[in-house]
């Protein structure tokens, strides 16, 4: 129990640095001018649940993308929480949620002037699953590495 709590407190503590961040930052116009996206991806700590998702749990389950958008001021930035569970950084490339994210799925995607909030990890460090794994040592530039999963199928879209 001691564990689920501490790790819980991170977790409130990064949703409301976040949440500070966003409501205090100058947002520029996206591309078309519009309100900036902010966009979520990744895996269980950040997907949206369903309502009938987990009715055996004593509390449901809830990922922090789910909760963002009440932190969030009206008229400063849309979120589009595309996040999924089970998910590792290497997986979601196949999924149509990482198509939606880069417009490839006949959307507009992510435009100049959106942010991205990126929360993989702890599936990618799965060795026996080859779908989800993607090895913690190397670079950016070293293929088959979390570093350069990261950097070249999402942070560099990005930018």
């Amino acid at each position: 129990m001691k564990k689920f709590r501490k790790g819980l407190s991170g977790l409130l503590a990064f949703v409301m640095a976040l949440s500070a961040m966003l409501c205090n930052m100058a947002v520029t116009a996206s591309a078309a001018g519009d309100t900036p996206t902010l966009w979520v991806v990744g895996d269980s700590t950040s997907c949206d649940y369903k309502e009938s998702d987990d009715a055996t749990y004593y509390y449901k389950r809830v990922g922090f993308g789910t909760k963002l958008k009440e932190y969030v001021q009206e008229g400063k930035a849309n979120v589009q929480n595309l996040a999924l569970s089970g998910r590792s950084s290497k997986s979601f490339l196949s999924e149509n949620n990482y198509k939606k994210l880069m417009g490839t799925d006949g959307t507009a995607g992510m435009q100049s002037g959106d942010y991205l909030i990126i929360a993989f990890g702890h599936n990618d460090e799965k060795k026996d699953d080859a779908a989800l794994y993607t090895s913690p040592g190397g670079t950016k530039e070293d293929a088959g590495t979390f570093k350069n999963s990261l950097y070249v199928n999402y942070i560099k879209p990005a930018q």
